[in-house]
């Protein structure tokens, strides 16, 4: 089975963690993609042109140059395009792929053909891989998975093979500033798609105190807001589940970052 890898890069990306994102992804894969598609989301800095130039001596990788920056979901909309193939493996630009990561996925797909969104279990890491701090577990099963969506995202982004009909059948990613990924879940959920998660860890996703701080406060209330409005006005809620899902997750942005954190953590492992 033929598939791409997909990664957005913008200006602020370490060069160093995209170096080890590409190595993870490349050299140290059991199964390697067939080609690397990556979008420069805006003007980047020279040394992440250097490292992307490196790694074009090394891979196949096809270049995806935006003139402005768009942010995550028009980034992966466009780039999405230029896949080749059916199936497009996501990777973020900080995160570190398992040595065998793709070779299980594609394994299970060739197995159970009929799955639109095949997802796994990431552990979440500061300063170093091995300071693992939190393993986000996720439901296996398709039916659970639409279950959870009414709440909170059962699928970890950077962990997915998608296939692309699905993908732009369902209107492709948009923009959906924090939600990009679980507003593609639920608008292919609508669509019929089958998701499915492998009960286990094959991502490793870089944390820190910024990505709490950004889950926090006014600014981010309202981004959420507008997306839970946005799946009841596709269908996708309820107006009883839109209001629970507001009372469950609005209070938790005001409470300070290290409660929210304690509490993110437990709600990572179930």
């Amino acid at each position: 089975m033929r598939f791409s890898a997909l990664l957005s890069v913008y200006h602020s990306d370490d060069p160093r963690y995209l170096e080890e994102a590409l190595v993870s992804i490349w050299n140290a894969q059991t199964l390697k993609p067939d080609e690397v598609v990556i979008v420069n989301d805006g003007p980047v800095t020279p040394e992440i042109e250097s490292c992307i130039s490196r790694f074009e001596k090394i891979a196949p990788v096809k270049r995806v140059c935006l003139l402005e920056n768009r942010g995550l979901g028009l980034a992966l909309a466009e780039g999405i395009k230029y896949c080749s193939f059916e199936w497009v493996a996501r990777m973020d630009s900080d995160d570190i792929a398992d040595t065998y990561r793709f070779e299980k996925q594609v394994a299970y797909i060739h197995d159970f053909p009929d799955i639109d969104v095949l997802g796994t279990f990431i552990e979440e890491f500061t300063s170093t891989p091995d300071n693992v701090v939190a393993v986000r577990e996720v439901p296996e099963r398709d039916l659970e998975i639409k279950k959870m969506l009414k709440i909170r995202n059962a699928v970890n982004h950077v962990s997915v093979f998608i296939r692309k009909d699905a993908v732009l059948q369902a209107g492709n990613y948009q923009s959906m500033i924090y939600f990009e990924d679980y507003y593609l879940w639920t608008r292919m959920a609508l669509q019929g798609a089958k998701f499915h998660n492998l009960i286990e860890s094959l991502v490793k996703v870089r944390v820190g105190d910024a990505m709490i701080g950004r889950r926090k406060g006014r600014a981010y209330v309202r981004k959420e807001l507008t997306f839970f409005r946005s799946l009841r006005e596709i269908g996708f809620i309820g107006r009883i589940q839109y209001y629970k899902a507001i009372i469950l997750r609005i209070p938790l942005r005001f409470l300070p970052a290290g409660l929210l954190t304690f509490i993110y953590k437990k709600l990572a492992r179930t």
